[in-house]
């Protein structure tokens, strides 16, 4: 008899979504499931399409919480509730691919597999076209998920999604391995957690997967919440890399996981102007707050470092600063007090002609010549890794005062 697979399907005013993500779990080929949907306090009509799409279909449980609680509080209800013996979790807004649990299955056979890694494509949000590819590109078996970490971040192939981690039940139960709740990145804290836990891992490049690109989703949400959840996270990667810290192929991986939540913090800690209000136990939260506390007192510090220790290099270039809003003039402020000329701003479009003294051209109008011109980005992380690309492909210098 084919062994029960759960599927978890968290549900928060994804009306327009859902017939998608229910009928591409009903087309599924292997058929013993069960589904828990768990609708969090939908303020839009999401409780009722789902119940009326999964009526006639007894593998479906319709579950809503008494309050509004998250994404993680809801996955922890499902897992708390689930029967099968393997676990995958769907956001309500994706789709799988119908022989997803068939080929995961296969795959779980061929070995006692704590969790099995697959692969997904980003479409866009009508669900048409494919966007981009998540994917593992070998089929690798590791007997220690602390290698499979140390795979993963040195091969660049690190997905944090907990969407395509296929996971044993009494694996992920018996290791206490949950979501945290009330956070946003909740997924960093599970991956981590499963890989540093596990005896066994499967990676496989199958595409089962299919994200649907959603600006509106809870990882881009900015703001206090943003902000207190990368907090959290970032404490608990220092509360884990104080626990590993002699396992090398351990604290490489999370070093790098904590520079990431490092910027994250102080990017939007700009952003916010404030700190809110966090008590926690956690011993390392104090470390946080130093982070917060340095960065507080200007964002561009980085600038003023530069200016300082390298302005004899500055002297000879031509600098153009790339943005014409807040982030641009407060840099331009920074050169002026050091006393380095700036040639003009550049922008995208042609719609800002000046800022002040200084000309603003359109960057296609300007001629940059290498190893004469610096570029400085002064503007938002939104933007500033494709101009930086682009720019530093021409063999232009540039200096993103957002990384440092």
């Amino acid at each position: 008899m084919e062994k029960l697979v759960t599927i978890i399907i968290p549900i928060y005013n994804v009306e327009d979504y859902l017939a998608d993500c229910i009928n591409s779990v009903k087309a599924q080929i292997y058929q013993n499931l069960e589904v828990i949907c768990v609708d969090d306090c939908s303020t839009d009509n999401s409780y009722s399409v789902v119940k009326n799409l999964t009526a006639n279909d007894s593998r479906f449980s319709l579950v809503r919480n008494e309050e509004n609680r998250g994404l993680s509080y809801s996955r922890n209800v499902g897992m708390n509730i689930a029967k099968g013996e393997y676990i995958l979790f769907l956001d309500s807004d994706d789709v799988l691919s119908k022989q997803a649990i068939k080929v995961l299955m296969q795959y779980a056979e061929e070995g006692n597999y704590d969790s099995i890694f697959y692969s997904a494509q980003r479409m866009d949000v009508f669900g048409e076209n494919i966007i981009a590819n998540i994917c593992h590109r070998y089929d690798k078996e590791f007997i220690c998920g602390i290698d499979c970490f140390d795979y993963l971040v040195g091969h660049k192939e690190y997905i944090a999604s907990a969407c395509l981690k296929f996971c044993r039940k009494d694996f992920l139960c018996g290791k206490g391995i949950y979501f945290y709740d009330g956070i946003v990145h909740e997924d960093t804290l599970f991956a981590i957690n499963l890989m540093l836990n596990a005896d066994k891992i499967r990676i496989v490049p199958d595409v089962l997967y299919y994200y649907r690109n959603r600006p509106c989703s809870t990882s881009y949400l900015p703001g206090k919440r943003q902000l207190r959840s990368c907090v959290v996270v970032y404490a608990e990667l220092l509360r884990l890399l104080a626990e590993h810290a002699l396992i090398e192929k351990v604290s490489s991986g999370l070093i790098w996981r904590i520079q990431y939540f490092e910027n994250k913090i102080a990017n939007i800690f700009w952003s916010e102007k404030e700190v809110p209000v966090i008590k926690f136990d956690n011993p390392y939260y104090s470390t946080v707050y130093g982070l917060l506390r340095q960065v507080q007192p200007s964002p561009y510090r980085y600038i003023r470092h530069i200016a300082n220790d390298d302005k004899a290099n500055w002297l000879d270039k031509k600098i153009y600063i790339y943005g014409a809003g807040k982030i641009a003039k407060e840099v331009v402020a920074e050169l002026e007090c050091n006393n380095i000329n700036i040639q003009g701003l550049i922008v995208s479009g042609r719609d800002v002609t000046s800022l002040g003294k200084y000309s603003v051209q359109c960057v296609d109008d300007v001629t940059l010549c290498k190893g004469k011109d610096l570029v400085i980005l002064g503007l938002s992380r939104n933007f500033h890794r494709e101009i930086m690309d682009k720019l530093s492909r021409c063999g232009v210098e540039v200096y993103d005062i957002l990384l440092g």
